[in-house]
Parts: C-alpha cells; structure tokens; sequence
C-alpha cells in the first residue's frame, strides 16, 4: 500500500512537470520582450500625429493582439490629448494611434506600455513667428472702425494740446 501511494505520488508529480512544460512552451513567442514607437507623421500643432508602437517577442517575432497602453508623461497644456488608448497590436505587431499637441512650444514625452515593456517617445512643438505683444484688452474692438476712432482721439489730443500751449504761452506774455 505504501508502494502503490509513493507511485501514484510520483507519476502525478511527473504528470505535473510535463503539464507545466507544455503551458511554458505554449505561450514562448507570445509576450512582448521588445517595444519601439516611431512617429508616422507629424503634422501642426493642434492637428492629430499619427504613432506606431512594435512589439516584439523574445524571438524578435510579431506580437499578435497585444494591448498597447498610451500615455503622454508630461503635458504643457490641458490641450495635450493622446486620442485612442490602448489599442491592439495587428498581424504585424504595429497598434497605432494619434496624439494631438497644443501649440505651446516645447518637449512632450509619449509612453507605449505593452504587458511589462515600455518605450518612449519625445514630440516636440515649435511655434514659430514673433509672439503676441498686443496690449488691447481682451475684446477690444480692432478693424478699420478702431482704427478711424484711434486717429480721431489722436488729433484732438494733439490739437487739444497744441491750444493749451498757446494759452499758456499768451499767458506768459
């Protein structure tokens, strides 16, 4: 009895072993080992950039179905929207998706996470020309009709001015 307990003991741990082999072997070539982000296009600020994330496995094989989590790690602006996540890697092991950046210059970093890997990625927006210096009030009126008005002022200021001069100076006298 204690012979017979001993093997079943032992082919049942055998059994297991095996069973644990075939699971390992089963999923090799199946999780992501590798991740990369490139940018597809990349177009103005405030208009959707398009990304890709590649994953790969050990092999340096496609991932198939894997979900891609999106993530931009510092914003500059509430504007700053990544506009799909995650998505699923495709037969190739490409999840794409696009990120839209406001335009406020500077560096924002992008983060793909798939399973336990990550990579990132920096975009960056320049804002080009001369920056706004107006010192108008918000809702100021501006146009052709502020401008006549803006002249008017000025002449009468000048002429206004230019009869106080006079008085004073008949005052002088």
């Amino acid at each position: 009895m204690k012979h017979r307990g001993r093997l079943i003991a032992g082919l049942s741990a055998v059994l297991l072993a095996l069973m644990m082999a075939a699971t390992a072997s089963g999923y090799t070539g199946q999780v992501a080992a590798s991740i990369t982000i490139a940018v597809k296009d990349s177009s103005a600020c405030g208009q959707p950039t398009t990304l890709t994330a590649t994953v790969l496995d050990a092999a340096g094989k496609p991932v198939t179905g894997q979900s891609v989590d999106w993530a931009l790690v510092t914003t500059l602006s509430s504007s700053d929207k990544v506009n799909k996540t995650p998505t699923t890697t495709n037969s190739s092991g490409v999840a794409t998706t696009t990120v839209t950046l406001a335009c406020v210059d500077g560096s924002r970093p992008v983060r793909a996470t798939a399973g336990a890997v990550s990579a990132q990625a920096v975009l960056g927006v320049t804002v080009g020309g001369l920056p706004n210096t107006s010192t108008l009030p918000v809702g100021a009126p501006t146009g052709p009709g502020a401008l006549l008005v803006a002249t008017i002022l000025a002449l009468a200021f000048v002429t206004g001015g230019g009869l106080t001069l006079r008085r004073l100076a008949a005052t002088n006298r």
